[in-house]
This record gives structure tokens, sequence and C-alpha cells, in this order.
């Protein structure tokens, strides 16, 4: 081949291999690019990734909405109540307060109970600090009018009224502000008109379907007699709803104290029944 011609072959040669080169090095630089955004759009894998990408968005768990608790109680305006017409069963408190009233509180306070005391305005007016000890612990107040009468019901409503706004007064003397709710007439003898003043003054009538006859200290007398009458009555009537009577005031009432010493652990263990204080 003559001199030029090789001369050109070679430079030829050399000049496809440059293109060649520099085709393929486009190539390679231009593939690698695209992996390289396309890697970089994927989310980091942490290890997680799949079970998070695989699984649905999880949703806020709801709390469950607090269940409200049941009422203590639920009466009729103008009805004298003998039951709570609930499954509660109310421990009210008779004639005090009185030198039984803060050992049954102890009582009371240790087995976790509250309770409803009907209180004297006479026996309020000596023993301020222990209605405010009643208060202190949670339990509810009623009015069982001023000196105990009996036949306050038969009265006018004028003087029904003066006598249980009285008392209303006084306890409040010992703990201003404190809702006095309820009315119980002494012996549960309710008239109408006495009914009707008390709800007028935002009064509930209480009655009682359990009457252990602590008070009766003639039939049965101070001591284990007592006990027992009051043990066995109440644990052979109570039942979810009950209202029962009893006594920390009016008398000697240490069998009453000792009676509920047995019948607290009864009542809540043995019968699980729920112990309420009228609602305020």
């Amino acid at each position: 081949m003559p001199p030029h011609r090789l001369h050109a072959s070679v430079l030829l040669t050399v000049v496809l291999a440059a293109v060649l080169v520099v085709a393929l090095g486009m190539w390679i630089g231009g593939s690698y690019g695209e992996r390289r955004a396309s890697d970089s759009s994927k989310p980091r894998n942490h290890g997680h990734s799949r079970a998070v990408a695989g699984a649905a968005a999880p949703h806020p768990s709801l709390a469950p909405a607090a269940a409200l608790p049941p009422p203590a109680a639920i009466f009729t305006p103008d009805v004298v109540a003998k039951t709570t017409s609930t499954d509660g069963v109310a421990l009210t408190f008779d004639d005090g307060p009185d030198n039984q009233t803060m050992p049954l509180l102890d009582l009371l306070r240790a087995n976790g109970v509250k309770a409803t005391f009907c209180v004297i305005g006479e026996n309020v007016q000596q023993h301020p600090d222990l209605v405010q000890a009643i208060v202190r612990d949670g339990h509810t107040l009623c009015n069982h009018t001023w000196n105990h009468d009996l036949g306050l019901g038969q009265r006018s409503a004028d003087e029904i009224r003066a006598d249980l706004q009285k008392t209303s007064d006084e306890i409040h003397k010992a703990v201003p502000g404190v809702p006095i709710k309820y009315f119980r007439h002494p012996g549960g003898n309710f008239t109408p008109t006495a009914v009707q003043v008390a709800q007028d003054m935002g009064m509930t009538s209480i009655d009682w379907d359990i009457d252990p006859t602590d008070w009766d200290t003639a039939t049965y007398s101070v001591g284990p007699t007592m006990v027992s009458q009051i043990v066995e009555t109440v644990e052979n009537g109570v039942q979810p709803g009950s209202i029962v009577l009893s006594h920390d005031g009016g008398g000697d009432r240490t069998s009453t104290v000792a009676a509920y010493e047995k019948l607290l652990p009864y009542l809540l263990q043995d019968k699980h029944l729920r112990l309420v204080p009228l609602p305020t």
C-alpha cells in the first residue's frame, strides 16, 4: 500500500476509535445517571420500609368512654321515699349528732362507706364540730327537725316551715353552704302538709323500709341482745334499694355501733351491696 494511503487509513482508524470511546462513555454515564436518579426517588430502607409500605395507615385508637356511675337514688317529687329506687342501699342514722357519732364515723371510714345523717337542730347547736366531721367525711345531711317533735306534721304549714328553717339555719352555721336536700319526720309521721312544705324548701321526704328498732331499748336491752336484734333484722331484710334506719343519737347507741362492726363487712363482702349516701 502506498505510504500516503497507509497514513490516511491509520488516521481514520484512530478517529473511529475515538468516536467509539466517546459514544460508549456517554452511554454508560447516561445509564448510570438514570439509575442514581431513580434510586434517589425511592425511600431509604431502614429495615421496615416494606412493612410500612405494605400496611394500611394506622388509625388512632379511640379510648373507651368512661362509664358513668349508676345513680345512688332516684326520687319522685312530693312522694315519701321508702327505697332508693336503684340498687344502692342507703344507711341512715338519726337523732344525732351525739356521743356515738364519732365512733360511727370512724367505723364507716374504715370500711369506705358513706351514709346519711338525719340531724336534730338542738344537737347540731350543741355539737357543731360533729356536724363538720360528718361533712368532712363526705356523708349527706338530712333535716330531722329542731327537737324531734313527733307531732310537727299536724301543725300549720307556717309552723312546720319555721321549724325546718330554724334547723337548716343551725346546720349552715356549722357547715355553711352544705346542701340539705332531705327531710325525715320524727317517727316517720309524715303528713301531706309536712311533705309539701319540705318539698317547697327543696327537700325530699325520706322514710325507710328496714327498721332494726335500735331505738327500742325498753324491749331490747343495750348490749348483746340489742346487737343481735339489729344484725338479724338488717341481714334478713336488706336488699338492693333499701333505706335502713338506725340511730347515732337519742340514747345509748353503743349497740348500734357494735352491730355495724359486724354488718358493714357482711353487707359489702358477703352480700356485695352498693352502700351509698343519698345524692346531693
